[in-house]
């Protein structure tokens, strides 16, 4: 027979009215298929009982010394920790929520963020990407070079003393 057809169409039929053999009286496939096969019924059969067991079933009252015992175990396991460094981080990245990193992983994230936008921005300042052309750089060196600037004083002086002279004459 093809019971793995109807393997996952059992669990519907676990409420269905059953006829005295236990086999549903729905109008399905599944549930004709139940009816002639023994081995579907047996296992629709102990999923009802299951069931109601299940339904039957009650939890048990909590013991009024449950908090203060949970909370004696927990300082003893806690106070049991690992000797080791790597043996105490290790156990706290294994065991315990990350909700307590992710402010320090923001801080991490946002210094990192800072660094890196910093020396992105001190990297573009210092290599500007406009070069100065030959002419002004000679002007600017002529702008520093203190002899440079004398002997051009003395050319003027002279060249304006020669004029005075052709003039006279």
């Amino acid at each position: 027979m093809d019971c793995k057809k109807y393997e996952t169409e059992i669990l519907d039929l676990i409420d269905a009215p059953s006829g005295p053999n236990g086999a549903p009286l729905a109008d399905h496939a599944a549930a004709r298929h139940i009816a002639g096969c023994p081995e579907c019924l047996t296992e629709l059969n102990g999923m009802r009982a299951t069931f109601a067991a299940m339904s039957d079933w009650t939890a048990p009252e909590i013991s009024p010394w449950f908090d203060g015992k949970l909370a004696a175990r927990l300082r003893e396991a806690q106070q049991a920790q690992p000797e080791g460094f790597f043996a105490r981080l290790r156990s706290r990245f294994l065991f315990t929520s990350n909700l307590q990193l992710r402010p320090i992983m923001a801080g991490a994230m946002a210094i990192m963020l800072a660094v890196g936008g910093g020396g992105y921005a001190s990297f573009v300042h210092l290599h500007p990407s406009v070069q100065a052309s030959a002419t002004v750089q000679d002007l600017q060196l002529l702008d520093t070079d203190a002899t440079a600037l004398q002997q051009i004083d003395q050319l003027v002086d002279d060249n304006s003393t020669d004029d005075g002279n052709d003039s006279a004459s």
